[in-house]
């Protein structure tokens, strides 16, 4: 199954509004893993100013 730009963009807007709000996440180290590999699969960094860079240190 392939996803699409679009569909880890979305993904990675998701994951960073709960780790963000504390939406019942007491352990986020799998939850930022995933992030870091979906944020790094499209370089999300370029698309979005730097902020994963600035906020979770994902280059």
């Amino acid at each position: 199954m392939d996803i699409n730009k679009n569909e880890i963009k979305e993904s990675i807007n998701i994951i960073d509004g709960a780790l963000m709000e504390g939406y019942g996440v007491d352990d986020t180290e799998h939850a930022e893993k995933l992030l870091k590999i979906m944020v790094q699969e499209i370089d999300a960094n370029k698309l979005y100013d730097n902020y994963f860079k600035e906020v979770y240190g994902i280059e």
